[in-house]
């Protein structure tokens, strides 16, 4: 997934949105319904002349609970570089996602 974002109008004071991003990931869902990815979600500040790059690799799990499936996922997130005052280092990234069936 990538897209290009430009600033068009905006208020200085809270910093353009001139930006490059790209995610490129990989998957693998078992026969028990876990998946296993690795992603990296940079984005190039062109103003900035910065880019911040997290790394994530988590499992996620579906599960059905009286009909309808959710997803559960976790995993550990590591900020290769960053804009000034972003986040860095380690973190966590945990999420539950309803799956709403047509």
């Amino acid at each position: 997934m990538a897209f290009q974002s430009w600033n068009v109008g905006g208020n200085p004071t809270f910093g353009t949105q001139n930006n490059l991003f790209g995610e490129p990931f990989v998957s693998y869902t078992n026969k028990d319904a876990f998946t296993f990815s690795a992603q990296m979600q940079a984005q190039y500040n062109y103003d900035a002349h910065r880019t911040t790059n997290p790394l994530y690799a988590g499992v996620s799990k579906l599960e059905v609970f009286d009909g309808v499936p959710i997803s559960f996922s976790a995993g550990p997130i590591y900020y290769l570089s960053n804009t000034p005052g972003g986040p860095s280092g380690w973190g966590g990234r945990a999420t539950v996602t309803l799956v709403i069936l047509k």
